[in-house]
């Protein structure tokens, strides 16, 4: 990759009103202002997959990309991403 890579992971909660599009605009914020490549994780396999694709599908920046972990602690710890 020719940019630093930032790992994002989101879960859902409970009356987070906003949540996907703050996230997603966030995302637009920072892949733009810091020039990085940004990553959504989700951490908890396969719970945390509707709202990564809801937070992806909303970004505009096209700096997002997803990845689907088999073990992401070894993956993270071992700079395997």
């Amino acid at each position: 990759m020719d940019k630093p890579l930032v790992g994002v992971s989101v879960r859902e909660w409970k009356n987070a009103h906003g949540l996907v599009e703050n996230m997603a605009k966030s995302i637009d914020y920072i892949g733009n202002k810091y020039n990085v490549n940004i990553i959504l994780i989700p951490m908890h396999y396969p719970e945390d997959l509707s709202i990564s694709y809801d937070i992806l599908s909303r970004v505009a920046g096209g700096v997002v990309a997803m990845y689907y972990p088999t073990s992401i602690v070894w993956k993270i710890s071992w700079g395997g991403l």
